[in-house]
């Protein structure tokens, strides 16, 4: 069963051992209309090599599949990794998809080249031995899963330091940044080839990391209206979770810096060249305030270029304050829960999607699911990072039930702030009708439509007569039939 449309999609994130399966909702349309898709995970990273000697694989998909379709998943991202997923590999991966048929769950592939292909080192001859590789790689499995899978996502935040992202591959790997020209190569070989063997498939970039975008754009205001308007965006995107905000001295200094520049000229060249590739994607987990000025700049960059096309958010999640703990007599950074509030994490995550819907953004991805990775600050949608039967959920896993339960069969048909009372609201339409509102100053409200239930984004029940009580917290106003927007 291939996935061709991605609208309104809510994806999870599991960073699991390889082959890499990740779970999502999907807010849809495609004829006929999907329900939305509530995802779980399909493995852990405890499913190490002596896990895999123990238990078939088809088993352990099995057992977690089943979990995932019971919270309405309809389809994953699964990331195949070149060094690891070869021809050897074609039989267990046919496997992993089929298990996912079986129970009508769509199948989306990640493709991570190996850092050899980008010329981390080597010689000519090797680098050019290795894009050969890469290309006979690519062509395999869009050839292999043309009939299963119609989208493809090529690497992952490729902007950043290649030590730093493959140290663990190979030691002897240059220190150096991958310049873009090496990564569009990589893009344009695996754009052609899919398209070549199906001209249907959507081909996105590898999406990039949200301090990229933001150091980017704050670049952009330090150079148009100064440091002062620059920081007042930063700490707008920075303000989550009780990170610590930043002053003039600290981020005119991080602006000048040569990774900083490199960063933002890698993004820059990416919006002015696709080189075939059908979806830009990009990845976010700062404060929703942030995200219009970022959106803005964004799709003004493209016109721009002439070089508007569709885009992703492969990873929306939350950025929280870390600590340091000793584990296995090794500090390590893990979520300071202290800073970490349930009601922010909520408002935050639930924001941030209604502004992305508001700038006609179709597919979203929430991250992590289980997974404690990025020094522990993104928070998981379910509090064990390591036991596969407990779906102890945090406060994101009640906001994609939400949303995933009311917005099923619904389209975004208006928006707007309501500057008087502070009040925005974000009118849906479709098999029904629904409304969601929320002011930074508390209100009430006479109700204004034909309301029959009223309820947070936690699914509880509101209580309300003749007005409704409206503050920071989103509510959802079902059946709203005429919100005046």
């Amino acid at each position: 069963m291939r996935y061709d449309s991605m609208k309104y999609i809510f994806f999870i994130i599991l960073i699991l051992s390889s082959p890499i399966v990740i779970g999502g909702i999907s807010f849809g349309f495609r004829t006929p209309m999907p329900p939305y898709m509530w995802s779980n995970e399909i493995s852990s990273m405890s499913l190490n090599e002596k896990a895999l000697k123990r238990k078939n694989i088809s088993q352990l998909y099995e057992e977690n599949l089943n979990q995932y379709v019971k919270w309405g998943g309809k389809w994953n991202i699964v990331i195949l990794r070149q060094w690891i997923d070869t021809s050897n590999n074609i039989e267990r991966i046919k496997k992993i998809v089929n298990e996912h048929k079986k129970r009508n769950v769509s199948v989306v592939f990640r493709l991570i080249p190996s850092p050899y292909v980008y010329g981390a080192s080597g010689s000519k001859e090797k680098i050019k031995s290795s894009r050969i590789d890469y290309e006979n790689w690519v062509r395999l499995i869009a050839t292999t899963f043309s009939n299963d899978v119609g989208t493809y996502l090529i690497g992952n935040e490729e902007e950043l330091n290649l030590k730093h992202r493959y140290a663990w591959f190979d030691d002897k790997i240059d220190k150096k940044f991958i310049a873009y020209e090496a990564y569009k190569a990589t893009l344009k070989i695996a754009s052609k080839i899919i398209h070549s063997i199906d001209s249907k498939a959507k081909v996105s970039n590898c999406g990039f990391s949200d301090m990229t975008l933001a150091l980017t754009v704050a670049q952009h205001l330090k150079n148009t209206g100064g440091i002062d308007s620059a920081l007042t965006f930063w700490n707008k995107w920075k303000d989550v979770g009780g990170r610590k905000l930043d002053n003039k001295r600290y981020l005119t200094r991080l602006l000048s810096k040569d990774r900083t520049n490199y960063r933002i000229q890698f993004l820059k060249k990416a919006i002015q060249e696709p080189v075939g590739s059908d979806l830009f994607q990009l990845h976010y987990y700062g404060g929703w305030e942030a995200l219009p000025v970022i959106m803005d700049w964004l799709t003004s960059q493209m016109k721009d270029a002439n070089k508007s096309r569709e885009i992703i958010v492969a990873e929306i999640g939350f950025m929280t304050r870390v600590k340091k703990e000793r584990v296995n007599n090794k500090l390590v950074k893990k979520l300071d829960k202290r800073f970490f509030n349930a009601h922010e994490h909520a408002d935050n995550t639930t924001k941030s999607v209604l502004v992305l819907l508001s700038y006609g953004i179709e597919s979203i991805l929430y991250w992590s699911m289980r997974k404690q990775d990025n020094y522990g600050m993104a928070v998981r949608l379910f509090k064990s990072p390591q036991d596969k039967n407990d779906f102890s959920p945090n406060s994101a896993a009640y906001v994609l039930r939400t949303l995933s339960n009311n917005l099923d069969g619904l389209h975004l048909v208006g928006y707007k702030k309501e500057i008087s009372l502070n009040i925005w609201k974000y009118k849906f339409s479709g098999l029904r009708n629904l409304s969601i509102f929320w002011s930074s100053n508390p209100v009430s409200i006479p109700v204004p439509c034909d309301v029959t239930n009223i309820i947070d984004i936690f699914g509880n029940k509101v209580e309300f007569g003749v007005d409704v009580p409206i503050n920071n917290n989103p509510v959802l106003l079902i059946n709203a039939n005429d919100c005046n927007l």
